[in-house]
């Protein structure tokens, strides 16, 4: 059958597994993880929450050139705080990536053509393994989601206006 579980705590508990087998078996709402080294209990959820279902319908946005080293090249700039959210996303617009931290920014340009879209900053660090291919990227009302190759990277979508940088 299928089930769903918090994919955080299930990574914990395997990483406390180390090398030994797991075994999984449901029970009176809960999924049970056995190991030789541990034990734990997960609560079953009846679905994904609404923000992380994957989408249905996703508009194509426009293509990345090299997504790869764009990704290298921001990640560095994409904000790490909390207080202004837009700020840890990427913004692709026009011709350019733009990402700024509020004291440092980059613009990259001839690497992007297509719709603006924001792009999360927690997924530069995936798309910079994907060996310099182009991306096409999506957006939906929930999710923006980059495919690079056979890859597929998805992030909650970003609401709001990115500021004024030029």
């Amino acid at each position: 059958g299928t089930c769903v579980v918090e994919a955080k705590q299930l990574l914990e508990f395997a990483k406390s597994c180390k090398d030994t087998p797991i075994t999984f078996r449901e029970a009176e709402g809960t999924l049970e993880a056995c190991s030789p080294v541990a034990e734990c209990g997960f609560s079953l959820w009846s679905d994904f929450p609404e923000p992380y279902r994957r989408p249905r319908e996703c508009e194509y946005m426009g293509t990345l050139k090299g997504a790869a080293n764009v990704a290298k090249a921001t990640k560095r700039f994409v904000s790490k705080s909390e207080s202004q959210p837009i700020l840890k996303c990427v913004y692709l617009t026009g011709e350019s990536a733009v990402a700024t931290d509020s004291y440092r920014l980059i613009e990259i340009g001839n690497v992007y053509s297509g719709s603006d879209v924001f792009v999360s900053g927690e997924l530069l660090p995936y798309v910079a393994k994907a060996k310099g291919e182009d991306a096409e990227v999506f957006e939906s009302d929930a999710v923006t989601k980059i495919v690079v190759g056979n890859a597929e990277y998805t992030s909650r979508r970003a609401a709001g206006k990115y500021p004024s940088y030029k």
